[in-house]
């Protein structure tokens, strides 16, 4: 499939019947798809998976989208959002909290220049943020990547751009009770300390405007 798009709804409980790595809350194979403003939880294997066998999915959109608690029931552990096989995926203004399988956010085999921007990414079991099998031209810009196993996990990348991420204590308005609350508090070391990315990232989680020296995370 290709320019789809798919805005808002939950996308929950699925496979749970039978013990399945291979179930999904949202699976996208093609090009130039977008998913937008979509709760993902409690599926039985993948949160969002980014992938085709035989490659080209292409430049395809992750925003806005809570993604938690997902992988219950896989023979193998899953992650919140994957991206694999495909060239320019764009996964920002995300909140990627609580997941128990391989990482927050999974990049690999085959994934080429994925653009990862002010996602906050919280409290997963194993990994915050994953790079492995050989993706390339990754970048990892302006998140909050927070209280997980491995906060930021690189093992096979290559040429990988990180900065302006933030990998301590952000200062949540309440980051003890799901669902969290993931604003920042006034004092916050995530704040007025990210890069200019206005021209892909104009606005936040809430649709708030970031600045020209922007808070890093979700929010503004």
């Amino acid at each position: 499939s290709h320019h789809c798009e798919i805005i808002g709804g939950r996308y929950h409980d699925n496979g749970l019947i039978v013990e399945n790595s291979a179930a999904y809350g949202l699976y996208i194979e093609g090009t130039d798809n977008l998913i937008d403003g979509c709760e993902v939880d409690a599926n039985g294997g993948y949160g969002i998976h980014v992938y085709s066998g035989a490659g080209g999915a292409d430049n395809n959109v992750v925003r806005r989208c809570r993604v938690h608690n997902n992988s219950v029931t896989a023979i193998f552990a899953r992650s919140g959002i994957t991206s694999q096989n495909g060239t320019g995926t764009l996964i920002y203004s995300n909140l990627i909290y609580d997941e128990p399988g391989e990482a927050g956010i999974y990049i690999s085999s085959g994934a080429v220049s994925v653009k990862i921007y002010h996602n906050t990414v919280y409290s997963n079991t194993a990994s915050g943020i994953k790079l492995r099998n050989a993706c390339d031209l990754t970048e990892i810009i302006n998140n909050i990547v927070f209280s997980n196993g491995t906060n930021i996990d690189r093992s096979g990348d290559t040429n990988t751009t990180q900065s302006n991420n933030v990998t301590t204590d952000p200062s949540f308005v309440d980051g003890a009770t799901p669902p969290y609350n993931f604003h920042l508090q006034s004092g916050s070391a995530a704040r007025n300390v990210g890069t200019n990315l206005q021209a892909t990232v104009p606005t936040d989680y809430d649709g708030v405007a970031h600045d020209t020296v922007p808070d890093v995370g979700a929010y503004e």
